[in-house]
């Protein structure tokens, strides 16, 4: 039974509705690089070891990650400049290849930083603003939803409870002068580090802080820490000539961030070479890239990084002697049962979404995913909301009975074994779900339009309708449909589990 948070940006339709990616991989003589027969060879060029092929998809994976949203932009101002009345996201994914999840953020990023408009109806439909100075009617009306708050940390639950000094620092740490402060955020797996780091630079957008151009790059050091020089090409750059196959200048992070906010998750995985160039950009402000000897290079770029290493770490001892503001977030056992309950009503909300059907939560089960142990934190708690979702949907398929109900008999195993403190806690508890003697209702109509912004997982639910009635095509009995598609969910769900259980297990250590 899986534990933890799904695996990202896995995409659904075109051949595999559980494949991942976005265009996909370019294999093929486009790739390869002919040799004339008469050509001698040498030995390599330059001291870099990377090879030709992964240097072109490294630049052709920066490309696409770096230009994906100017992309999405475009592409909404070409379809909708004539006065269309917007696209969804799905329409953006399939005319640019992307996944949908990863169209949904991207529009859903525009909107809040104003250059977008959200049009209300079922799928959301996104456009450009009207200019003030056209008086052309709008084809929908703009969608009632209430604006991004002015102070963007008011998203994160606990804002001003278990997390006010944390966001006090984040503050701080964004609105010093000079720039900001460089920032390293400590804490276990799943306890909010990430969106942490985007709520800085959303905060300092908003003040001003950054340019209104400015970029948040988002970088985990852990997916190449097996290699040290490629690390250090993605975050510096290539300089031309450095290495067979790196046949022009390719710009790194660093600068792509210039004037903006770099984020590095994991940065405990980052070599000691990429360390020590690290180091030199926090104190001087200048690096090279990779392959470069004579000339540096600057950069002005507030550095936010993350580990889940112990305070007491060599690591975190020697970030710390560079990296003034340190920022710890508090694991999920430590903070209050009212906050865990908000984040399950956000779950279940987004999940009534994604099933476009109303749920119920019996108290039973709310009691369960209160009290139970959860080591992931709160990445785990909304995995272990979207598995339980997705078993319940499971008999919604056969049944349809509405509302979906969500009982002890659809929560994780490990869900309803785990279960601590219920003797301790039963006042605390009763006076938290006495609003709810019979469950936890979540109606469409307590749900906000569609903003995938947050989620993790793709629409699971639109994937088991469309296996159901292809399996229901084969002619096969209920009770194979149920088996199949449950060996389906399971697995899918199992894909991640194995990677994060090392992170986390990477975090005790």
């Amino acid at each position: 039974m899986a534990e933890f948070p799904p695996v990202q940006g896995a995409r659904h339709g075109g051949t595999s509705a559980w494949a991942e990616g976005e265009t996909g991989s370019r294999r093929g003589n486009s790739w390869r690089r002919r040799r004339s027969p008469s050509r001698k060879r040498g030995p390599p060029r330059r001291k870099a070891s990377l090879s030709r092929g992964e240097s072109r998809r490294t630049g052709h994976a920066r490309w696409t990650a770096m230009k994906r949203m100017d992309r999405v932009l475009e592409y909404v101002r070409q379809v909708t400049r004539d006065g269309a009345g917007g696209v969804t996201a799905a329409e953006v994914a399939a005319a640019l290849g992307l996944a949908r999840s990863n169209a949904s953020a991207d529009l859903n990023a525009l909107w809040k930083q104003g250059r977008l408009e959200k049009l209300c109806g079922r799928p959301v439909r996104y456009r450009l603003p009207p200019r003030a100075e056209e008086g052309t009617a709008a084809t929908a009306a703009p969608c009632q939803l209430p604006p991004p708050p002015e102070d963007p940390f008011q998203e994160m639950i606990g804002w001003n409870e278990s997390l006010a000094t944390a966001v006090k620092q984040a503050k701080a740490a964004v609105l010093y002068p000079g720039g900001g402060l460089h920032t390293l955020l400590c804490g276990p797996t799943g306890v909010g580090k990430s969106m942490l780091a985007e709520l800085m630079f959303r905060f300092g957008l908003r003040s001003g802080v950054f340019r209104p151009d400015a970029r948040l790059m988002t970088f985990n050091c852990a997916d190449y820490a097996s290699n040290p020089q490629l690390l250090m090409a993605q975050l510096f750059g290539v300089a031309r000539g450095a290495y067979t196959g790196a046949v022009q200048d390719q710009v790194g992070l660093v600068e792509l961030a210039d004037g903006g906010m770099l984020f590095l998750d994991e940065v405990h995985r980052l070599p000691p070479e990429g360390q020590q160039m690290l180091f030199r950009l926090i104190d001087k402000g200048r690096f090279r890239r990779l392959g470069e000897t004579k000339v540096e290079r600057t950069s002005k770029v507030l550095i936010v990084c993350a580990t889940t290493e112990r305070a007491d770490s060599v690591l975190l001892r020697t970030f710390k002697r560079r990296i003034p503001m340190v920022i710890h977030l508090p694991p999920l056992a430590e903070r209050t049962l009212g906050e865990r309950l908000k984040f399950l009503k956000r779950a279940f909300r987004a999940e009534a979404r994604k099933m476009n059907v109303p749920l119920v939560v019996l108290r039973s089960a709310l009691e369960y995913l209160l009290l139970y142990d959860c080591p992931g934190n709160v990445g785990q708690l909304i995995s272990d909301v979207q598995l339980s979702c997705a078993y319940a949907f499971l008999r919604y398929l056969s049944d349809h009975r509405v509302p979906v109900t969500i009982g002890p008999d659809v929560l994780p195993d490990h869900v309803r074994r785990q279960v601590v403190g219920i003797r301790q806690r039963r006042r605390e508890l009763e006076e938290l779900l006495e609003p709810y003697p019979d469950g936890m209702v979540v109606q469409l109509s307590d749900v906000d339009a569609p903003d995938e912004t947050d989620s993790h997982l793709f629409n699971i639910y639109e994937v088991m309708e469309r296996e159901t009635r292809r399996l229901q095509g084969r002619a096969l009995s209920d009770a194979a449909i149920q088996r199949h598609l449950a060996a389906t969910v399971e697995a899918h769900f199992r894909h991640f589990l194995n990677t994060v259980q090392r992170r986390y297990q990477a975090g005790r250590q």
